[in-house]
């Protein structure tokens, strides 16, 4: 109540007799001259408070536009608010269906249906095991595939082996279409996909790369008279515009084999131009280089670095002396927790090395933004993404006791070829946890941590699983294996696409022909364009073919689309 000639102080709830300022102090509340300023100032309040409550029923939130990733990503980096994945978010929200193109050659495809596919596969659907896909960079929309079936347990080996070679084109839609190469180019054989090797060369295949400088043609194998096969592509000689720069299939006379006795080879990674060597390989005796003859261990015999399943060497950085870029710098692990980061110009004891919480290391990516981040994937939903600047690294005299992993109720790529989850089905599942648990609170505090942790990433107890990775978009594609390795299959028909910057999941991929597990992903781009396509080792849903591309701005396809 407002009583004139007085004024009421709200903090201490009484009223005060209103004095002239002539006689009052001059901070008295209660002064004439205070009294009145401090009116208009509640009066401006008010009026102020009005109108912005007047304003904000005239906004309007773009709520779906602002949901966009293109254009409401844009708007927010105006304002400020732009997410660190932007360009992420677009490509992986820009992918679509593109085709599922066939990638072995008929008479294995008829005579492999439903056996090579794995559980869960379904009748007649042969999935890769390995590819490499490469993009005949003068002939626009065109690219190749190598590729080897992928085994499943039981299998025989006289099925599953082989080395496949296809060409694959695009149209001008974007979408895949094999007509294309009949029409418009003159090929070596009319008869695609081919077969590039036969057994006993190309058995048991686990990995295929390509050397663009030395044109060399590399992939390894579990058979142990071969873990490394080599071979130089066919190029194109004449000026004929209308031949592929790649001929296939290839001369196989001049093949090369490497190996050395009881040696399985798992994985390849071609040297850079500046190593002096041909490539490293991950082999069941641990990490050997090739120079040009054969290959040469450099690994410890330590039971622990003996199967090198992920290796990459560190790509950024500049000058040979600090090893950056050159080839000097590897990175490795396989089974086990161990991650080694090792300078090959020094000794094995100088090597360092590095405790992961998971039990088996899947694939290494060496990231090139940043010359100490190292991209890690493993068993145990295990995805991350490590800095060694701020890790405990050690050196293998300085360890405590070797803590060996019991890996009993996982399962590994072998000489079998049976890389799926065959052991620990249905039995032990409250064992094998324990032993997870058990390991986890020895280990604890000896385990480093990630920077950034996947968090929605699934692969509890497989080895041999698809993974790529794109350092221009910083998209990882990652293959998920939704089973806990212990009871029956869910749907593990699935691929999702994570940002590296954030670690969050930006697509889950469904809708392909097989509900095993995806083996193989690999990005690559058609020449011409300005963005990769994501090539995923699985056949569309009502797709007849063994691979599924992926492409910005592809469209959908009415009579074969996958949902994504």
């Amino acid at each position: 109540m407002d009583i004139p000639g007085f004024y009421y102080d709200a903090e201490k709830k009484r009223y005060f007799k209103i004095e002239a300022s002539s006689t009052a102090p001059s901070s008295a509340s209660w002064a004439a001259k205070n009294v009145k300023k401090r009116k208009v100032q509640d009066a401006a309040a008010e009026d102020a408070q009005r109108r912005t409550h007047l304003a904000s029923s005239r906004i309007r939130r773009a709520g779906a536009l602002l949901n966009e990733p293109l254009s409401g990503g844009f708007y927010a980096r105006e304002y400020g608010g732009a997410t660190t994945d932007l360009q992420a978010r677009w490509f992986a929200q820009g992918l679509e269906f593109a085709g599922s193109p066939p990638l072995f050659a008929e008479e294995f495809a008829g005579a492999g249906a439903g056996a090579g596919a794995g559980a869960g596969a379904g009748a007649g659907t042969v999935l890769p095991g390995c590819m490499y896909v490469g993009a005949q960079e003068d002939k626009p929309g065109l690219c190749t595939v190598h590729s080897s079936p992928y085994l499943g347990a039981g299998v025989p080996l006289t099925r599953g082996a082989g080395l496949h070679s296809t060409y694959i084109a695009r149209n001008k839609l974007n979408h895949i279409d094999q007509g294309i190469l009949e029409n418009n180019y003159r090929l070596p054989s009319p008869f695609f996909p081919y077969i590039e090797a036969t057994p006993p060369v190309a058995q048991m295949v686990t990995d295929i790369k390509y050397h663009k400088q030395k044109n060399l043609m590399l992939f390894t194998t579990s058979n142990r008279r071969s873990a490394l096969v080599s071979y130089r592509i066919t190029l194109n000689g004449d000026e004929d515009p209308r031949r592929p720069s790649w001929l296939l299939p290839t001369d196989m006379s001049a093949i090369t084999s490497f190996g050395d006795p009881n040696m399985e080879g798992y994985t390849v990674v071609p040297a850079p131009p500046a190593s002096p060597h041909i490539c490293a390989i991950g082999t069941n005796k641990g990490i050997s280089f090739l120079d040009g003859t054969r290959p040469h261990l450099l690994t410890p015999k330590q039971e622990s670095l003996q199967s090198v399943f992920a290796l990459d060497y560190q790509k950024s950085g500049s000058g040979s002396g600090s090893g950056s870029g050159s080839g000097n710098i590897w990175r490795f692990g396989g089974r086990g927790r161990t991650l080694v980061n090792a300078d090959i110009r020094e000794p094995a004891t100088e090597w360092t090395y590095l405790n992961l919480p998971c039990a088996g290391i899947t694939h290494i990516r060496c990231l090139e933004h940043s010359e100490q981040q190292v991209l890690v994937a493993g068993l145990e939903n295990h995805l991350g993404i490590y800095d060694l600047r701020f890790a405990r690294l050690r050196r293998r005299e300085e360890e405590e006791e070797d803590i060996r992993v019991d890996t009993s109720n996982y399962s590994f790529r072998s000489g079998s070829g049976s890389g799926s989850r065959g052991k620990g089905k249905g039995k032990g599942k409250g064992k094998g946890k324990d032993r997870s648990q058990q390991r986890k609170k020895k280990n604890a505090g000896t385990e480093e941590q990630p920077i950034i942790r996947f968090e929605k990433y699934r692969n509890q107890a497989d080895m041999h699983i698809g993974f790529a990775y794109d350092s221009e978009t910083g998209i990882v594609a990652a293959a998920h294996d939704n089973n806990d390795g212990y009871g029956d299959d869910d749907d593990d028909g699935t691929l999702g696409l994570y940002s590296a910057r954030t670690g969050s999941q930006l697509r889950l991929c469904r809708g392909f022909a097989s509900t095993s597990i995806i083996r193989c992903a690999q990005f690559q781009t058609f020449p011409g364009d300005v963005s990769p396509s994501l090539f995923v080792g699985a056949a569309a849903r009502r797709g007849h073919g063994h691979v599924t591309v992926l492409s910005v701005n592809a469209g959908a396809v009415e009579e074969d689309e996958v949902e994504i």
